[in-house]
């Protein structure tokens, strides 16, 4: 642009021109003038803009030091969350086979304490059958004594004197036997008594017992089914019982054992019986104390559960 003002200035100088060809050539310089003005106007907004985008480009690379020099932390910061979440993720694995393990163990449990049900349902039958046995016989000697005495009587009755003048007599012997099958017949009765009453006694304390297994029973299969339930719905893969058999022992074993004690001399079958009541008694206490063991090994299980299941949730809880 100089340059050609410059020329024009020149040409201006050394020439000579016509009025006419001076206005076109003023006309000429003016839109020189105004050209070189929109140039230099461009070329100012050219150079603003250079200068801004040297200061955008400066604000770049300090955005991008300060990115550089926090990317150290951003790694570690990563490294350690993945650290951690590999962490949960074991004690994830390491909770769900622990509640698959114990979910095994309940089943087991519950298994073995179904056979021991049936089998004590079996021992309660048993003892049922060996009580109506055990009635039947007393009865049958009742009705034998019964019989045996009213035959003495008649034989008395038949052999007793009838002749004038002489005074009926009753034989020492006879009269020896008589009172002996009678105090037998009392004795035996009153051991029916007893036995009928301690057999009442333990046919409410086994429908007792048996009414309270059912209910522990339910509540245990609600239980464990809640339970399988809550797992199979939170992990990624995945009480008690008791029969008292104290009052049955006490209704079969002391109280017979007193009245079988003051009839052993007159009827030793009794005491036979007697001893395999008490037999029965020991067995079913023993199934008491196995049924009291599963009861304890059944809340140890549950206390498990209950502190597994709070270490989930608090592992759930945990930012992921």
């Amino acid at each position: 642009v100089e340059s050609a003002e410059a020329e024009a200035e020149a040409c201006a100088q050394n020439q000579v021109l016509s009025p006419a060809v001076n206005q076109t050539v003023k006309l000429e310089r003016q839109e020189q003038a105004i050209a070189v003005a929109a140039v230099r106007s461009d070329v100012e907004v050219l150079q603003r803009l250079q200068g801004r985008s040297h200061s955008d480009i400066e604000a770049f690379r300090s955005q991008i030091a300060t990115l550089t020099s926090a990317l150290p932390r951003v790694e570690a910061a990563v490294r350690s969350l993945s650290t951690e979440l590999q962490g949960l993720q074991r004690q994830q694995t390491e909770l769900s086979s622990s509640l698959k393990a114990e979910v095994a163990e309940r089943a087991s449990a519950e298994d073995q304490l179904g056979q021991r049900c049936w089998a004590l349902e079996a021992i309660i039958a048993k003892l049922e059958a060996r009580s109506e046995a055990a009635q039947a016989v007393l009865e049958e000697r009742n009705g034998a004594a019964e019989k045996a005495a009213e035959s003495l009587r008649e034989v008395l009755r038949e052999g007793s004197p009838h002749s004038q003048g002489e005074e009926p007599v009753m034989p020492d012997a006879h009269e020896k036997k008589l009172h002996d099958l009678v105090e037998v017949w009392q004795s035996n009765s009153q051991s029916l008594k007893h036995l009928q009453e301690d057999f009442r006694r333990f046919s409410k304390v086994q429908e007792d017992a048996r009414t309270s297994f059912a209910s522990r029973c339910d509540a245990l299969e609600s239980f464990v089914e809640e339970q399988r339930k809550r797992w199979q719905s939170t992990s990624t893969d995945s009480g008690s019982t008791r029969v008292s058999t104290d009052s049955a022992s006490t209704a079969m074993g002391a109280e017979p054992s007193k009245h079988s004690r003051e009839t052993t001399e007159t009827i030793p079958d009794l005491k036979i019986e007697e001893n395999r009541l008490l037999e029965l008694s020991e067995e079913v206490a023993s199934l008491g104390a196995q049924q009291q063991l599963h009861t304890l090994l059944i809340e140890s299980i549950r206390r498990d559960v209950e502190w597994s299941e709070r270490v989930h949730r608090a592992s759930m809880m945990l930012p992921s």
